[in-house]
């Protein structure tokens, strides 16, 4: 990663290891003796800090490294010791094997020739293991050193231009840089104050901002002034949607118009942009990392030559790079777009991706949040998510029917791989065992057995099981390729090295459990408590600001993020509450046991809350089947000029924005009624402004169905908060409800009403839950009285 300084006279600082990043294979040894050879036995002096001056190109370089050692012998005998720790000491373990090493090692020995105007110097590598070592001696003369390390400033030049205006020009603009609108939103200035001040305190910031306080913005800016100040180096903006994300790049595009040398890219997952997924060739996106054409050396140079070309191109127009811009300059010099899309973000100030780049293992970004010693912050947009996302991503399951479905194509294929069924064989065992234990507790209902045992330890012989397989499944995944059970391969590994990922993490907070649903029968590690998890993540961090309109409530979520002791800030709606009516019919019930009962009346409701204007509207439901029950209740009463549109499970994304279409046509008269599951795909990150969506109906309170998970997430609250129901069940669920609610009011110039159609509604407790803006709420119990209550708001707003 290229992290230059500047010196006082603007010479440009840069380390040995960032200027090695431009080594290509071509860089040849001297004198190399293969043999092995043992450590220096001379005086040595420990990591001393060394730098020269270099101009090339009318740009002064002072290049600095700290050796790992030099030793001398006698008077005139310099060795420069560079060390490199390897998994294994291979015979592909050599002076070859890895180009950036050796040019930082060259490196080191150059510096050390200036320091002691040397003639020659004897570079020693050495590779390591925790028990092995291994060495190469190379005698080099400072010509030669003077030559590479010149020849590594030259293609590093240009990237390190880039990075000096910025230092000069970018961080001062950023400075006298105001607000780039015309206006500050009520609440955007206490927002924006708040988050600088966090930032430059150093801490964590939980921020409850309803839709129209502008949150991208309100975050973004003073982040940017953070960088100009030079408090954080780097911005990371972590989404849970695509369409999040988009918002974040549009509004980074505007700061980087007031602001020369700013950039922004957005990282996208490596499926979503390899090119793989689009054309018919010989490697796939899980594999591409063994044998992708993309990422070696060809017929146009090698793979840095051309990732520098690219670079080169993209960082010559100053625009928010996105997943056009990066495949096309991919695509052009062949390489990965996704490496691309990385390699370029070292030359952003705002990076933009999901969350899994932050708080997964398996994807974090290594050079920022494993290896690097940048100042970062986190704006971490749509909160709210993050510690389901977080629960997902730590947790595992071992499903007993996958891996005997496997076993089964496996032991009939023409060629079985034995050592894969064996392995495959042992897992199976090991799950039956398991299941044998469930059986013993398990209770019948409708004639099929269930049950679930929970542990706080996991079996010693299935996790073995579930690592031996893993390794096979590994070498299959290779060898096997274009087997046709690649697919399932691929699957069970990804299962099996899932649940292995969860057992290094295992501990409090974590619980072991098998589950028996019928013949169903699964082995799972569940994260129950994610907060030490993203307390971590954001301790590699500056600061972090946590936002979202639906932090509420405020206390629950610092507990549940990690954020225990953070700054929170609970924002004002910006938008007039009269533009919003908020009816609760308290005389239905949407209980499970009563729901065949209560299907005409709730669709009697919906048609009484449509009718009393022309205009598009959602409803909203806890379950696709109650959903579709009421569809059909509805169908048979609603008039001519209604128009009903329904979700449908598993829909593609053509179907999806073929379904939003329906709602974008302002101008098409009548009524327009879409039915959806709430927590869905329609119910969160979809924006219809003015006419296009004018309310919304909300049937039940979002309580999902009772299930063993949510039980023992229950219990852990229970145990460890005192407030099980309402951390597993209650908050999560009322989470949903103001999600879905807040598709309504999205300008300042929007009306548009919010029916609540549920007796829980009475509760106190649950109306303590709703949106604090949500004003006069109207409590009603027949259709008569709710026509007249929005008849009445209609004609109020001479609509």
């Amino acid at each position: 990663m290229l992290n230059i300084g500047l010196a006082e006279n603007g010479e440009i600082l840069i380390s040995a290891k960032e200027l090695s990043a431009f080594a290509e294979k071509r860089i040849r040894p001297g004198s190399v003796d293969y043999s092995p050879s043992g450590p220096c036995r001379g005086y040595a002096e420990f990591s001393p800090r060394l730098s020269c001056t270099v101009t090339k190109d009318d740009e002064i370089f002072i290049v600095t490294g700290e050796p790992y050692c030099v030793y001398t012998y006698g008077n005139d005998k310099t060795v420069i010791e560079a060390a490199k720790q390897v998994k294994k000491l291979t015979s592909s373990v050599n002076p070859l094997s890895d180009p950036a090493f050796l040019a930082e090692a060259y490196i080191y020995a150059y510096l050390v020739c200036k320091a002691r105007s040397a003639s020659s110097v004897v570079l020693k590598l050495k590779y390591f293991t925790g028990s092995d070592e291994k060495y190469f001696d190379i005698t080099l003369d400072s010509v030669s050193l003077e030559k590479t390390t010149v020849s590594l400033l030259e293609r590093a030049s240009y990237f390190a231009a880039v990075k000096k205006q910025f230092e000069l020009e970018g961080r001062s603009k950023i400075e006298t840089m105001k607000f780039p609108f015309f206006a500050v939103r009520d609440g955007q200035r206490e927002f924006i104050k708040e988050a600088y001040r966090a930032i430059s305190h150093g801490e964590r910031l939980l921020v409850s901002a309803p839709t129209g306080i502008g949150k991208t913005i309100s975050a973004l800016y003073p982040a940017v002034k953070a960088v100009g100040a030079g408090l954080i180096e780097k911005v990371f903006y972590l989404t849970a949607k695509t369409v999040t994300g988009v918002a974040a790049a549009k509004t980074a595009k505007i700061l980087m118009d007031c602001v020369p040398g700013l950039r922004a890219v957005t990282i996208i997952s490596k499926e979503r942009c390899c090119p793989a997924n689009d054309k018919k060739i010989d490697f796939t996106v899980d594999r591409c990392s063994f044998d992708c054409p993309r990422l070696r050396e060809n017929e146009s140079g090698s793979y840095r030559s051309r990732r520098d070309a690219a670079l080169k191109e993209l960082l010559s127009e100053n625009r928010p790079y996105g997943k056009a811009d990066i495949s096309s300059a991919a695509e052009k010099y062949g390489i990965c777009p996704y490496e691309l899309s990385l390699d370029l973000s070292e030359y952003c100030q705002i990076v933009i991706c999901d969350y899994n780049y932050a708080i997964d293992p398996r994807v974090r970004f290594r050079r920022y949040f494993v290896e690097g010693d940048l100042r970062y912050a986190l704006l971490i947009d749509e909160a709210h998510n993050l510690p389901d996302r977080t629960r997902d991503t730590f947790s595992s399951t071992l499903d007993r029917d996958r891996f005997r479905k496997l076993y089964d194509a496996l032991s009939s294929s023409p060629a079985p791989n034995f050592e894969l069924i064996s392995k495959i064989k042992d897992l199976l065992t090991s799950l039956d065992y398991e299941c044998g234990s469930c059986l013993k507790e398990a209770e019948e209902s409708g004639g099929e057995k269930f049950a679930y045992i929970v542990s706080d330890s996991i079996p010693g012989k299935l996790f073995k099981a579930a690592n031996d397989a893993a390794a096979e499944l590994s070498k299959a995944r290779i060898r096997e390729r274009d087997d046709t059970l690649s697919g399932e391969i691929d699957d069970a590994y990804t299962a099996v090295s899932g649940f292995i990922k969860a057992y290094e993490y295992f501990g409090e907070g974590f619980v072991f459990y098998t589950e028996l649903e019928g013949e169903k029968f699964a082995a799972k590690i569940l994260c129950l408590d994610p907060s030490w998890i993203l307390d971590r993540v954001m301790s590699g961090a500056v600061s972090s600001i946590l936002f979202s309109a639906t932090l509420t409530p405020l206390d629950y979520f610092a507990e549940i993020t990690g954020c225990a002791t953070a700054k929170t800030l609970m924002l004002n709606s910006p938008y007039d509450p009269d533009m919003l009516s908020v009816s609760v019919i308290d005389t239905v019930s949407t209980k499970y046991l009563v729901r065949e009962e209560t299907a005409e009346s709730t669709a009697r409701m919906i048609l009484a809350a449509i009718s009393a204007k022309a205009g598009h509207y959602i409803v909203y439901f806890p379950s696709y089947k109650y959903m579709d029950t009421v569809f059909a209740a509805f169908c048979k009463i609603a008039p001519k000029g209604i128009s009903a549109i329904v979700q449908k499970q598993s829909m593609s994304l053509g179907a999806r924005n073929k379904f939003l279409s329906f709602f974008e046509n302002e101008s098409e008269e009548g009524t327009l009624v879409g039915f959806c599951v709430l927590g869905g795909i329609f119910s969160e990150g979809i924006d219809l402004p003015d006419e296009k969506l004018i309310g919304v109906v909300l049937v039940g309170i979002g309580l999902p169905s009772l299930s063993s998970e949510l039980n023992i997430l229950k219990e852990y609250y229970d145990k460890t908060r005192e407030n099980g129901y309402e951390f597993a069940y209650l908050y999560p669920a009322m989470i949903k409800i103001s999600q879905a609610a807040g598709r309504v009011i999205r300008g300042e110039n929007d009306r548009g009403i919010i029916i609540l159609i549920d007796d829980r509604y009475k509760d106190p407790a649950i109306r303590a839950l709703l949106p604090a803006h949500w004003k006069d709420i109207h409590v009603t119990g027949n259709e008569v009285s709710l026509t007249k209550i929005l008849t009445e708001f209609w004609k109020d707003k001479n609509i």
